[in-house]
């Protein structure tokens, strides 16, 4: 029996538009994180498209990804150097998340139901601040998560890059046992394959068919019917 609830956060607790290849936001932060990079690094304009592309295709995890091109992932306020060159996610924490993003009464219903039995948490390679809140609150759904966490809040290890370091904490931290734990994302890499490898149960949500056809796919506004 499922006891609690791990989402990652974008591309899964919202889909993309009908037609489009990836939501309005996802596509800013996108648009925001090519400058951050051009703006930082030696790379130049007529170079990001190549740079970046390669990034995702050599470093499926941003948190390695970004650093090899010398730039932070944390924010500067977390690193407590308040005048040095931002983060990934003070880049993240830049955006006006409810100019890109509508407001999902239904998901914001199902996840109220389900709060009040299945603690819901959200590990996220976002930033878990401002940027995270303004999802959550745009969305309806800020006041059934139980938490927010990136994989650098691991209390032992402020470098950790691993969302399955975070998982296993929360498993510790509502005291049951890993294969009691549900984890659902839209990277099978990043997102469940550190939890099929913990025993947790795991499902995709917001892809393709032909992504990874051996996970189960999730409906999140009928995942109740999966937690029953």
């Amino acid at each position: 029996m499922i006891q609690a609830l791990i989402l990652d956060q974008d591309g899964t607790v919202y889909p993309p538009k009908q037609g489009d290849a990836h939501h309005p936001l996802i596509a800013e932060a996108r648009k925001r994180t090519k400058q951050w990079i051009i703006d930082n690094t030696p790379v130049e304009e007529t170079e990001i498209e190549k740079v970046y592309q390669s990034l995702r295709e050599n470093h499926p995890h941003p948190y390695e990804g970004f650093p090899s091109l010398g730039l932070e992932i944390a924010s500067r306020q977390r690193r407590g150097d308040l005048t040095g060159i931002p983060g990934y996610h003070d880049v993240l924490d830049g955006i006006n998340v409810s100019d890109f993003l509508e407001p999902d009464p239904i998901l914001s219903e199902v996840f109220t139901d389900i709060s009040r039995t299945i603690p819901i948490y959200i590990v996220t390679l976002a930033s878990p601040g401002k940027y995270s809140v303004e999802i959550q609150e745009v969305l309806g759904i800020r006041d059934s998560i139980k938490a927010t966490y990136c994989p650098l809040d691991f209390p032992e290890d402020p470098t950790n890059i691993s969302k399955g370091k975070m998982y296993e904490w929360i498993a510790h931290q509502e005291g049951i046992s890993l294969n009691e734990v549900m984890v659902l994302g839209d990277n099978f890499t990043v997102d469940l394959q550190p939890a099929a490898e913990l025993g947790c149960q795991v499902g995709l949500v917001n892809v393709n068919e032909d992504y990874h056809p051996e996970i189960q796919r999730i409906d999140l506004y009928k995942i109740k019917e999966v937690l029953a």
